[in-house]
């Protein structure tokens, strides 16, 4: 199906279906009318009452260490950081903490590289006999900049793994190029604002001021900064940072500062806000010349609600389409819900999808249309998870039956009477039937496919018809034919289309004469009044909910069908 007239398909279930028999689950079990679902909580109060409405919008959360045993020192090392939960994003796994004097942010990532070269000025040559022309080559350089947001206010902080930031300090900067005041944590080696255009450094290897720039040697490399030891507002912010010690090919970085530094250009972290913002973002590896890069913005909550699922009741049986949904809800944006059918053609995983969720609402939906690649036949698992940011995995496990109830169709039908109004030619050694196959559910290689026939009262003969080609929809046989002058020469004929797992189809019946006159009054056609019955060997009734679904399986049809 074509992915716009699915997305059609689901809006249309989203804005008009009813949602009926709804469960919420969290983190207990029960079971229900031995269906077994997973995770349904024992507060029954709770489960008509779930959280609606638009889902969250919060992006990280901030933990009050007060509710936590923890004492966190900048160290480097995250093992007083346990318990506290970790958002993830990409490759970054980031914590966020408060207490009633300071904020903490831990960041740890994996890079089995350290990059900490600096950007270096490099002499091409001269431009004339009074100056020379310099190019600025960058260095590879791993950074991290850390941001917050307050209404119009900003405050970011950029450490690198070279020397451009001297331990323990990062740069602090108010966003649009705006350093904090203060000696910075580094010297910018250049004689203009900027690495563009016709600019230089100024200063030497040894940090001494270039007086004579002709006298240096072409190809000559000249750090484009130098460490520095800051000062005043660009002291605020303490950083501790390792890579490949306490967790090997990753950086650890640890970053402490005060609520309210006193400083005019610092924000002053009040946590109870609902327009408080959290940047990060991370260069692996590359240039840095402005500190300016791309971060991603989170919105800070320090509260967590418990998340929830509703779901209406899977039926027993499913026959044409699975239709399921319900209304999840987490307070914190980056969830992640998934529906998966387990079979055995890809017993691992079977196949998994994304419901659509409605953000204003909560609610979500999912159809599984009836297709014989992702629907084969019998019992199977749907198994529903719901990811929430901060929470432990809401699961739904329900077994249901999958069935074919549908017959095969036959395309078309030779009427061999018709070709020979008089009578087939009595030295004809065959007559050829040919017909079109399909069916809803199975490829038509797994179809049988069979031609009857009889002469007058003699004995019905069975011949399997043959497929012209493989996946083809075409299948012919030919009917044998002899002539007796004292017999009347009549032929019956039909054609059954066999579905293994528990329907036919049985064409009408057709007549023909071999001989060049036909009797005067044939006998009345009728069908036969029985095919080839298959025998039933149980009937087990399913009930879900209010509905009773029965359900009449051949369990010998059925095993040919799951195990070809």
């Amino acid at each position: 199906m074509g992915e716009s007239l699915r997305n059609k398909i689901l809006l249309l279930i989203l804005f008009s279906t009813s949602l009926v028999f709804p469960f919420i689950i969290s983190n207990s079990g029960i079971q229900i009318n031995e269906t077994n679902i997973k995770s349904i909580p024992n507060n029954l109060d709770q489960l008509l009452t779930p959280n609606s409405g638009p889902l969250g919008v919060n992006g990280i959360w901030a933990i009050n260490l007060s509710s936590f045993s923890n004492s966190i020192s900048l160290d480097g090392n995250l093992t007083d950081w346990d318990g506290i939960p970790k958002e993830e994003f990409d490759d970054l796994e980031i914590s966020l903490a408060f207490d009633e004097n300071f904020v903490y942010i831990a960041v740890q990532w994996e890079d089995s590289t350290l990059d900490n070269e600096v950007g270096k000025w490099n002499k091409t040559g001269m431009i004339d006999a009074d100056d020379a022309q310099w190019e600025f080559i960058g260095g590879k350089d791993d950074q991290i900049k850390i941001g917050f947001h307050i209404g119009p206010e900003n405050d970011y902080w950029v450490w690198t793994s070279s020397n451009i930031t001297i331990d323990p300090y990062v740069y602090e900067n108010e966003g649009n190029y705006t350093a904090d005041s203060g000696e910075l944590p580094f010297v910018m080696n250049t004689n203009g604002t900027d690495f563009e255009g016709n600019v230089k450094p100024i200063y030497d290897n040894e940090q001494i001021p270039i007086v004579d720039w002709e006298v240096i040697p072409e190809t000559t490399c000249i750090d484009a900064y130098f460490p520095n030891t800051p000062t005043g507002s660009q002291t605020d912010v303490l950083v501790a940072s390792d890579w490949n010690n306490t967790k090997e090919n990753h950086y650890t970085l640890e970053f402490k500062r005060a609520l309210d530094t006193g400083q005019t250009d610092d924000i002053i972290f009040d946590f109870g806000l609902s327009n408080f913002d959290f940047f990060i973002g991370k260069i692996d590896g590359e240039t840095i010349e402005y500190f300016e890069f791309a971060n991603y913005d989170y919105r800070i909550s320090t509260e967590n609600e418990i998340p929830t699922m509703t779901f209406d009741v899977i039926p027993g049986l499913v026959t044409k389409s699975l239709l399921i949904g319900g209304i999840v809800y987490d307070d914190y944006v980056n969830y992640n819900l998934t529906v998966n059918v387990t079979w055995e053609y890809t017993p691992e995983t079977g196949y998994i999808d994304y419901p659509i969720v409605n953000q204003f609402t909560g609610q979500w939906s999912y159809v599984l249309l009836y297709n014989e690649y992702f629907m084969p036949l019998g019992w199977q698992e749907i198994i529903i998870k719901f990811d929430p940011k901060y929470d432990d995995p809401i699961n739904l496990n329900q077994t249901t039956f999958f069935d074919d109830i549908d017959p095969p169709e036959i395309l078309g039908m030779v009427d061999i009477g018709n070709i020979y109004p008089n009578g087939v030619p009595s030295d004809t050694e065959s007559v050829p039937i040919t017909i079109g196959v399909r069916d809803n559910y199975d490829l038509t290689d797994y179809l049988i496919v069979q031609l009857y026939y009889w002469k007058d009262d003699d004995v019905a003969l069975m011949t399997p018809m043959t497929q012209y080609s493989p996946g083809g929809v075409t299948f012919n046989a030919d009917i044998y034919l002899s002539y007796d002058p004292s017999a009347e020469n009549l032929y019956r004929y039909f054609v059954q289309v066999w579905d293994l797992s528990n329907n036919k189809v049985t064409s009408e019946l057709y007549t023909f004469f071999v001989g060049e006159e036909s009797p005067t009054s044939p006998p009345p056609l009728t069908s036969p009044t029985a095919t080839i019955e298959i025998g039933i060997q149980f009937v087990e009734v399913i009930i879900i909910g209010s509905i009773a679904l029965s359900l009449i399986v051949s369990s010998i049809l059925r095993k040919i069908k799951l195990e070809r």
